[in-house]
């Protein structure tokens, strides 16, 4: 017999030892490939609350199921493995899933060590978990002979856009990864070609990103014949089961009851809202919504007292969501014989999908009058069959759950690279940075240093000369920097450079053994990306960082065009980018400005993008700068500068964000009282309405931090509090510059 197909599933939930959708469709799939004597081995990553074991699931699963139980939320402290240093989970401030994916990522690896590689491996979309398997997949070939897929259940990102919720940095830092494993994924596998299309556009990914999203039905029923529609009689329940949820639109159901019992008196039966309950403050707000004289007409109970009872034929289930990526309830209790009745004007009920409207469901349009509508046809129209579904083989069992070996760098075919040293402290720290710089660097290499007068002016030749014969057989060349700035330095080295690729090494650095030689491997065998970023821990003594780890850490998030607005989370000052990506005089020289922070902000909203290393690559000194705090000083004009430079791409995945992150921006130093001009806040008002969602969300999110005052406009409140903030908001609107 041949080897297994072996799948690792990566899960917080699996039926039936949690609750969940997809909990259930993880079931199917295991169950489903047993019963069609599928060459298939199932390894769970269990990331679960609730503790779980081989031999509970093999109870359950059959004999090719296993569990490895995964600790995302540990890593206090720092890890090692393979000389290589990784950060303790406190040092993830953008976000505590970017530490819970590298911690997936290290178990990940052991596991493949210790169980064998794996042909897929699958991760929710949800939490971003994949995304540090897949940089350094493509940074040092971890799981070079497998497929890393992300499964489309619906990201924060998509649900926070439905729901109009406010964000805070943390949640910036959960939308980005989110959007980052998405775009960075082998295969990303959807249900319901809409709602790919949803998030293709939701993103602004390209058709590159399409070609490599799949769409399969999955098996949503296990069930040989699910059973046949019985139309409903005028006392039967009408169902609402799934969590109080806004994006599930519960108050859409109770207001469309509400219409429905109160216009139709023949109809006898009783609302029932079996949800599980999040928020009593919202299950308050929507218990109120019923009418007294209706009160005894709802009934609120737990999602677990007679769930199969709801489903029986004849009885009537309503999904109201606004969106969802399948909804394993709909086909469940339509193969239970309950009628279904959909919000059409969700992406995974919609002319795609295996739902038809008067043939095997009812659908409305997604406002409480439509639902009370459809439910009158409910009653009097029999459908005429369950839903049909073709499913198809999972993905895992076909020839392209193999990926190509990547071309191997030939030696003597590496790209050139020249490599920038930021000025030094002092003469002994340039050659403790050099040192580091040449240590098992590609070949060939171009080394260009700032030359900021660390030997008097008549030593210099002789200083250029020992330099050029210890650094052999690298070419080195020296910039001049007396007092200059750091952006007129790079722009020099970007114009004279002879490499594909330059390496920016910042002041004080000290590179980990081989990191040059990986990132520009890594570029040259990944044409998709175009910068890499190094985690950065800080130490005095940088030898013996690598096994003792280091006093704090600094950790980047690359290519993050929303959240690189108001923090630097894209890229330290040390970093290989190819030329053909900086350009031509790349760096702005704006006094106050970080230079590297805005190119990189520059390059993310033009679509560039970055891999970053899990582990420590770089070590500078304590008293180093932290690159990723608030900007100090005027910290408003620095910011209103940074974003005049940006031309950012409008999606809904990212224009949403910049409205929070630009609102949360630091307040500037106080100033002597002026009279503010409230004409640019009326202007930018009218502009942010050309975008209902944006400028009610705009509108909210001010309201949690100022409060007007003598009645006056919310507008003016926020001109009198920072008139940068609207030039900035109407720069990135699109609109042309005062």
């Amino acid at each position: 017999m041949s080897q297994p197909r072996r799948v690792c599933l990566v899960l917080e939930e699996l039926y039936p030892f949690t609750a969940g959708g997809i909990a259930r469709l993880a079931y199917n799939f295991i169950q489903d490939s047993d019963r069609r004597g599928a060459n298939v081995e199932f390894h769970i990553a269990w990331a679960g609350s609730r503790p779980l074991t081989t031999e509970e699931a093999q109870g359950v699963l059959g004999p090719r199921a296993f569990v490895h139980t995964v600790d995302v939320h540990g890593g206090d402290a720092p890890t090692f493995r393979a000389r290589k240093l990784y950060p303790p989970r406190w040092a993830y401030p953008n976000s505590d899933f970017q530490a819970q994916s590298l911690r997936l990522m290290l178990e990940l690896e052991r596991l493949s060590a210790e169980v064998g590689a794996f042909d897929v491996i699958e991760f929710p979309d949800f939490r971003g978990w994949a995304w540090c398997s897949l940089q350094e997949k493509r940074l040092r070939g971890l799981f070079r002979d497998t497929v890393l897929a992300v499964r489309m259940h619906g990201t924060a990102g998509v649900i926070e856009h439905v729901e109009g919720a406010s964000l805070d940095s943390y949640d910036h830092g959960r939308l980005e990864i989110e959007r980052k494993a998405l775009l960075d994924a082998d295969l990303v596998v959807g249900h319901i070609d809409r709602v790919v299309t949803l998030y293709q556009q939701f993103y602004g990914f390209d058709e590159d990103w399409r070609r490599r999203a799949l769409t399969q039905l999955p098996p949503a029923v296990l069930v040989d014949e699910p059973a046949a529609p019985v139309l409903p009689h005028w006392d039967a329940p009408v169902v609402f089961a799934t969590k109080l949820q806004r994006c599930k639109r519960p108050d859409l159901f109770v207001s469309g009851m509400v219409h429905f019992m109160d216009t139709t008196p023949e109809y006898r039966g009783k609302a029932v809202v079996a949800c599980h309950s999040f928020s009593p403050e919202y299950e308050a707000r929507l218990r109120a919504l019923v009418p007294s004289q209706l009160v005894d007409r709802f009934e609120w109970r737990s999602p677990k007292e007679g769930r199969e009872q709801l489903c029986a034929p004849g009885n009537v289930w309503v999904i109201a969501s606004d969106f969802e990526a399948f909804n394993l309830t709909a086909y469940e209790a339509n193969a239970a014989g309950a009628t279904v009745v959909l919000n059409g004007m969700a992406a995974a009920f919609g002319e795609d999908s295996p739902f038809v409207d008067g043939v095997n469901c009812f659908k409305f349009g997604g406002t409480p009058e439509s639902l009370a509508r459809v439910l009158t046809r409910v009653f009097v129209e029999p459908l005429r069959e369950p839903v049909r579904l073709d499913i198809a083989i999972p993905y895992w069992e076909e020839a392209r759950a193999s990926t190509p070996r990547p071309v191997a760098v030939r030696e003597g075919s590496r790209p050139r690279i020249t490599v920038a040293v930021a000025p030094q402290a002092n003469g002994e720290a340039l050659l403790q940075t050099l040192k580091s710089v040449i240590a098992e660097a590609p070949v060939p290499l171009e080394l260009v240093i700032a030359d900021s007068g660390y030997v008097p002016a008549d030593g210099r030749e002789l200083w250029a000369g020992a330099l050029a014969h210890a650094l052999r057989p690298h070419p080195v060349r020296t910039i001049p920097f007396a007092g200059g700035s750091l952006a007129a330095f790079h722009n020099e080295v970007v114009a004279t450079s002879i490499g594909d690729d330059v390496a920016f090494v910042g002041r004080g650095a000290t590179l980990s053994r081989g990191f040059l030689q990986r990132a520009v491997e890594a570029l040259e065998q990944s044409p998709d990306y175009g910068w890499v970023v190094p985690t950065v821990g800080f130490s005095a003594n940088p030898a013996q960082a690598w096994t003792d780890g280091c006093e704090d850490y600094e950790t980047f998030m690359g290519d993050v065009p929303s959240l690189g607005l108001t923090r630097n989370r894209l890229s330290g000052h040390t970093f290989v980018a190819r030329r053909s990506v900086l350009g031509t005089r790349p760096f702005r020289d704006v006094p106050g400005l970080d230079a590297v922070w805005d190119l990189a902000l520059r390059r993310a909203h033009e679509g560039v993008r970055f891999l970053v290393t899990s582990a420590v690559e770089v070590i500078l000194p304590p008293d180093a700068e932290r690159l990723t705090r608030l900007p100090t000083g005027d910290a408003r004009a620095m910011l209103a500068a940074l974003w005049n430079g940006v031309a950012p791409r409008h999606h809904p995945g990212t224009r949403l964000h910049m409205v929070g992150v630009l609102l949360s921006a630091p307040s500037p130093a106080p100033e002597a009282a002026a009279a503010p001009s409230f004409n640019v806040a009326d202007k930018a008002n009218a502009l942010l309405k050309r975008f209902p969602r944006t400028h009610q969300l705009a509108k909210s999110l001010v309201q949690t931090v100022y409060t007007p005052e003598d009645g006056r406009p919310l507008r003016h409140e926020l001109v009198r509090h920072g008139r940068d903030v609207l030039l900035a908001l109407k720069r990135l609107s699109g609109a042309p510059r005062p």
